[in-house]
């Protein structure tokens, strides 16, 4: 099972449980010990979970779930949405995307010409980059928000 799995299961666990133990995610995620206690150190230090003495809890002041968690939710939504935005996108337009994991979704379905896209988001730079559109970052201060892979 592959980390977003396994992150998946371990948030909705929490969310579904006051406390989670190690132990019971090491079963519903099917891998080790030690897999589990990495994932959520990193996931600690992410501030996404608190982590207590054999297991960990949802930590409460979390307002923001990283992209790569809120990439895999509610899939055909984003991919329609996605679809019927980037249709609104005419040629020789500057448009700016933001750095969530819906307007991600909509890069693959640009297929407008002579565009310019503006955005914050890093791996929005990437895929926009591979398809050849024409890409700026926005004037920001420069600082990377690892939790939601943007720049600001």
């Amino acid at each position: 099972m592959v980390k977003q799995q396994r992150w998946k299961i371990i948030i909705d666990l929490c969310q579904n449980n006051k406390k989670v133990y190690n132990e019971d995610l090491k079963i519903a995620c099917k891998t080790s010990i030690a897999t589990v206690r990495r994932d959520l150190q990193q996931m600690e230090d992410l501030k996404l979970v608190q982590r207590f003495h054999g297991g960990v809890t949802l930590n409460p002041d979390a307002n923001e779930l990283p992209m790569v968690y809120r990439s895999n939710e509610q899939i055909s939504e984003k991919t329609w949405i996605a679809k019927q935005a980037a249709l609104q996108i005419k040629d020789n337009q500057t448009i700016y995307l933001d750095a969530g994991s819906s307007t991600y979704e909509m890069i693959p379905f640009i297929h407008s010409k002579n565009i310019t896209v503006v955005t914050i988001g890093i791996p929005h730079l990437a895929l926009l980059m591979e398809k050849d559109i024409r890409t700026k970052v926005a004037p920001v201060s420069r600082t990377i928000n690892k939790k939601g892979l943007k720049i600001k």
